[in-house]
């Protein structure tokens, strides 16, 4: 029976030791200043998106609008440049998956995207899920 305590005690701690670590990491990651900050600059870029059309709808045919056009592409780099968050590749998979008639993709790939998606958002969690019963039966076959 002392065994039996010893392993219960052993898989507590492990797993509060493992909910710390991941508090600590999600913590870390600052997700709501960094959608603040890709926003804004959404916000910006959609700004500069309504001058382009403005300008291509409304001055196509004036002798600088070669000129205008090459402003606005050093605005956008510009912008692109100042914000220092960017999506991840993950970000772009996810709106593919909910765009998907967009993107022509099929049922497969799908499939694939979406299980991809998992594995690499929760692989952490899975794991630490995974260690205490492996603990457990390792230790209780000794």
């Amino acid at each position: 029976m002392s065994r039996v305590n010893d392993i219960y005690n052993a898989i507590s701690v492990i797993l509060s030791v493992f909910t710390l670590v991941i508090s600590l990491l999600e913590g870390a990651k600052n997700y709501q200043i960094k959608a603040e900050k890709l926003h804004s600059n959404a916000v910006e870029l959609s700004s500069l998106n309504r001058e382009l059309e403005y300008l291509i709808v409304s001055k196509s045919q004036e002798a600088d609008f070669i000129q205008e056009i090459g402003n606005i592409s050093a605005s956008y780099e510009n912008l692109i440049k100042e914000c220092p968050e960017n999506h991840e590749l993950e970000d772009y998979t996810l709106f593919m998956l909910q765009n998907r008639k967009d993107f022509n993709t099929s049922a497969f790939t799908e499939f694939y995207l979406r299980i991809k998606l998992i594995c690499l958002n929760y692989w952490l969690y899975a794991f630490v899920l995974g260690i205490p019963p492996i603990l457990f039966l390792l230790y209780s076959s000794c």
